[in-house]
């Protein structure tokens, strides 16, 4: 984890689980949520793509950006049956995945550092959280 000393822009930035989020530097983004039709005995599960507007990226960013150290923590591996998720294609091949599977948030970064490693954070983000039950309910 990061030190509270570490802010957005330092040489620690790409290690730091909590980097600023530039909307600027976003290229591309996805939404899409899990699906799931019953047939007799049997559940079939597909995605579907789900609208992000310019006003939910707008949100997403700055709740990503307010999340604290003590509310994210570094995880080896993520978890099943998930929901819902969001992938934020930024430049220099940098990509976040935010994967929502009903109860927690995933965060995975991929190109912050020069192994253009994947690594994975269980966040806590309520607002984040309230916006992906909404999209489900959508459904």
């Amino acid at each position: 984890m990061a030190s509270s000393s570490d802010a957005p822009g330092s040489s620690t930035e790409h290690t730091s689980p909590n980097w600023l989020l530039v909307q600027d530097e976003i290229i591309e983004t996805r939404m899409s949520k899990s699906v799931q039709t019953r047939i007799g005995d049997m559940v079939k599960v597909h995605f579907e793509d789900a609208e992000l507007t310019d006003a939910d990226l707008s949100s997403i960013v700055e709740w990503i950006n307010t999340v604290p150290d003590s509310q994210i923590m570094e995880i080896q591996q993520g978890f099943n049956h998930i929901k819902a998720g969001i992938l934020i294609k930024l430049d220099n091949k940098r990509e976040l995945l935010l994967q929502y599977n009903g109860q927690h948030i995933i965060m995975t970064r991929k190109g912050f550092d020069e192994q253009h490693a994947m690594v994975k954070y269980v966040i806590e983000q309520e607002n984040l959280k309230h916006f992906f039950d909404q999209k489900l309910e959508s459904l």
